[in-house]
């Protein structure tokens, strides 16, 4: 997902904190935030499942939104990555 982000020049959106341009910016660059905004969390919606798509898609930042994903895909304890190992090895040698 990062390379299609990468590849479509929107990877600045999730890698900070894109601010938005202010009050007074031109209409052309209000747009051009915008459109990169949606195209952005567009790519990270794609590349969910059907299931988890309901946790994110009230994020209304792209950031926010690969953040929150990262951190449902990521995991962090020890435990739990030596138990999916296991039931993993288990599976191999019942097959």
């Amino acid at each position: 997902m990062a390379l299609t982000l990468g590849e479509n020049d929107f990877k600045e959106y999730i890698e900070i904190k894109m601010p938005e341009p202010p009050k007074n910016a031109t209409v052309a660059a209000k747009s051009k935030y915008k459109n990169g905004e949606i195209k952005a969390k567009k790519i990270i919606i794609d590349y969910l499942r059907a299931h988890l798509i309901i946790y994110v898609y009230k994020i209304k930042k792209s950031k926010e939104m690969y953040d929150k994903m990262i951190g449902m895909y990521e995991v962090n304890n020890l435990s739990q990555i030596l138990s999916f190992k296991n039931q993993l090895k288990d599976m191999m040698m019942n097959k």
